[in-house]
């Protein structure tokens, strides 16, 4: 009769090697995939903001409007959770009656990392 004793061993340290492997793969596929949900999430709120922030230049028919760029406030829903977020304003040149008008909102994505999210549009007379 053969001894099983050592055999038996071996399967379970194998069996265990094999579910560890598992788990650390799970645990990664899990983590990765919470990050790249709160990264669209973020980019999301972002995009809204930026949109409110051009809707509310629209509406005021974008008087006032000067070459350059500048920080400007933001009271838009969802603002708040964007780490460390910025928003700033940039206005181009006029030519021939039409001018860029572009909304970049940038938070920090992750310590020492910032994401930005640029939305441009053109404002003028027209003829």
């Amino acid at each position: 009769m053969v001894n099983r004793r050592g055999y038996f061993l071996l399967e379970v340290a194998a069996g265990v090697a094999i579910a560890t492997m598992v788990a650390v793969s799970t645990f990664a596929v899990l983590r990765a995939h919470a990050l790249n949900a709160r990264m669209a999430y973020e980019e999301a709120v972002a995009r809204e903001v930026a949109g409110a922030r051009l809707e509310r230049l629209e509406a005021g028919g974008w008087a006032g409007l000067r070459e350059g760029s500048a920080a400007v406030p933001v009271d838009a829903p969802g603002w708040e959770n964007l780490p460390e977020a910025r928003c700033e304003l940039s206005v181009g040149p006029e030519v021939a009656g039409v001018r860029s008008v572009a909304v970049e909102v940038s938070w920090e994505a992750a310590p020492g990392a910032r994401r930005s999210v640029r939305l441009r549009t053109v404002s003028g007379r027209v003829p």
